[in-house]
């Protein structure tokens, strides 16, 4: 399982981090062991830049077959640019 806690720079990041995690959730069901993505902006109303999500394999190979895959590294790429800081929270793993 992996959650991470995003409070996007901007909302230029924001939508990025949209664009991008709808390219990845679409990639679960092609990618064996992805069990679930859960993505949610708890109040998107006060605070329209925070992001939480939650990715579900069936173990970590799975997890690593996945995130190595060409398609999930280029949707990666647009969440989190090359030289953009993104405000990334919390990352838990386990």
């Amino acid at each position: 399982m992996l959650r991470v806690r995003l409070d996007a720079a901007s909302s230029d990041v924001s939508a990025n981090a949209i664009g991008a995690l709808s390219e990845m959730t679409a990639l679960q069901t092609e990618h064996r062991g992805v069990i679930t993505y859960m993505f949610t902006r708890p109040d998107s109303a006060a605070n329209p830049n925070h992001f939480e999500f939650t990715e579900v394999y069936a173990n970590e190979g799975a997890f690593w077959a996945h995130s190595s895959h060409p398609d999930f590294m280029a949707a990666y790429i647009k969440m989190f640019p090359p030289g953009v800081d993104p405000h990334v929270t919390s990352v838990t793993y386990g």
